[in-house]
């Protein structure tokens, strides 16, 4: 990849799409933190994320991240919104915010569909 600007904004929603190898996979791990960029930087919010260590890392993946790879790795035997809720149950205790949270995810899905 090569001069990328990216800037996406709180509440949108983006799709990254391209030809095979055109690096889509290397810039979503770079996003999710899986990866460090060979050069410049990524910043979320602001902030530079490199220094961070995995605790911290891990931290922020499960409050910011949400990601859905090209096999889907769903649990087979649930439904798209078991799928989704068992997600949302890993970062959302409180199970009133977790049915509002799961429902809105829902709900994008289908418009998608």
């Amino acid at each position: 990849m090569k001069d990328i600007n990216l800037v996406v904004e709180k509440g949108e929603f983006t799709t990254i799409f391209g030809p095979s190898a055109s690096g889509k996979t290397s810039l979503l791990n770079i996003i999710s933190c899986l990866d460090k960029p060979s050069s410049g930087k990524f910043l979320f919010d602001g902030k530079e994320l490199s220094g961070l260590g995995k605790k911290d890392l891990d931290l922020f993946r499960e409050n910011n991240i949400g990601y859905i790879s090209n096999d889907f790795d769903l649990i087979p035997y649930m439904t798209i919104y078991e799928n989704v809720e068992y997600a949302a149950r890993l970062v959302e205790k409180n199970n009133i915010k977790l049915k509002n949270k799961v429902m809105k995810f829902y709900n994008m899905l289908n418009y998608m569909t």
